[in-house]
């Protein structure tokens, strides 16, 4: 026998073997599906839905499965396998397994109480999720807005699962959201017009204030004028320069402190003539306190040390709107005027115009503490509040 002989004769024993395979499946599966056609009654396979004579070999056993649809969002799924004595009913929430008979007959009540309490289960499933979707629905519905309103009532209207008493409660609660949302929107609107009305007073009064303390400006600088040409006059004292008591003029300490008083004698009129040298002489006699003019306008008396000179000091010109030295001053609360009185006139100026209230006072009248527009922008920015036109335009 050549080579070739030898494969034609291998081809030949393994074709064989295959066929011989072949038969021996096709007769355990033939086996298998008629066991497993045995296992229930025609009526009940086809109750059932499941073609036994369909099922494929797996292993050793044969099984076939289906799912059935119940009712809505019920569906089943059933599974009967050859090898055992075993029917597999099951759904998303409930495994249930019987154990069959050899008696066909016997299995059809069994796989039918299987079967009823996995629909049971799957029916108690499914109406609790409804009642948990049914919550979740009117967790939206009570705190949504208008847009999610619509599109709540759209999906109800798509639930036709929902019980009367539950469509009731569902159609409630959109109302009663509904009210709510509209009542919300009117509080706004009243509180808008509430602010705006609250806005145009306050601007008003911010153009009623700022006239008031422009007048009450032009009363001060008027009072100002007429109280200094009433009470003023042209006057000069004496700045002496000293040192203190302990040194004397012709100590070789070059560190000798010099002290400055402005001091008496002097003279007030319209007609002086400020002396252009010391003609009084504040070496002579015994050292006797001298009258010192302070530098807010008041009289004292102090012992100088060794008197170094004296300089006339002269006020020709009177100030309206600034502190001066060797003055009494009066100033007209909040704003910038005053009235300088020197320190030989002992009268004082008329009283100063009354100062109006300040704006924050003022504004306070009004109640504005809900305005938070009004607070965050003008509580002290008087004189833009005033340049306002329109209030609305900043309640949007």
């Amino acid at each position: 026998m050549n080579l070739q002989d030898i494969l034609v004769a291998g081809a030949a024993s393994l074709a064989a073997a295959e066929e011989k395979r072949a038969a021996a499946q096709a007769a355990r599966l033939a086996d298998a599906r008629n066991r497993l056609a045995a296992k229930l009654p025609s009526e009940m396979w086809a109750a059932l839905g499941l073609d036994p004579t369909n099922a494929e070999l797996d292993s050793r056993q044969c099984g076939v499965s289906g799912r059935l649809i119940i009712e809505d969002e019920i569906e089943i799924g059933v599974a009967v396998v050859s090898q055992d004595r075993t029917v597999v009913i099951c759904e998303s929430s409930k495994r249930v397994t019987r154990e069959l008979s050899n008696t066909p007959a016997d299995n059809a009540p069994i796989v039918a109480a299987a079967l009823a309490e996995a629909v049971a289960a799957a029916r108690a499933d499914r109406e609790g999720k409804r009642a948990r979707r049914f919550e979740t629905w009117l967790a939206s519905a009570r705190r949504g807005d208008e847009s999610d309103l619509t599109e709540l009532s759209a999906d109800l209207a798509a639930c036709a699962w929902l019980m009367p008493g539950q469509r009731a409660v569902a159609d409630e609660a959109i109302a009663a959201r509904r009210q709510e949302l509209q009542a919300a929107a009117d509080a706004r609107a009243a509180q808008r017009a509430r602010e705006i009305a609250l806005t145009a007073q306050a601007m008003q009064l911010a153009r009623q204030h700022i006239a008031e303390w422009q007048a009450y400006e032009a009363a001060c600088r008027a009072w100002a004028e007429t109280e200094t040409a009433r009470l003023w006059r042209p006057w000069f004292c004496w700045e002496i320069r000293y040192t203190p008591v302990g040194y004397r003029r012709d100590d070789e300490e070059t560190d000798a402190p010099i002290c400055t008083v402005r001091a008496l004698p002097a003279w007030i009129g319209a007609d002086f003539t400020p002396p252009e040298i010391v003609t009084y002489d504040f070496r002579t006699g015994p050292r006797e306190p001298l009258t010192i003019i302070a530098d807010d306008g008041t009289l004292g008396k102090r012992v100088i040390g060794t008197f170094l000179d004296a300089t006339p000091v002269t006020f020709a010109t009177p100030l309206l709107n600034e502190s001066w030295r060797g003055h009494r001053q009066y100033w007209a609360s909040g704003s910038g005027w005053c009235v300088n009185v020197p320190a030989l006139n002992d009268s004082a100026p008329a009283p100063a115009p009354v100062t109006p209230a300040i704006w924050l006072r003022r504004l306070a009248a009004l109640d504005y503490t809900g305005n938070h527009w009004l607070r965050a922008h003008h509580e002290s920015d008087v004189a833009t509040l005033a340049e306002l036109s329109d209030p609305a335009e900043y309640h949007s």
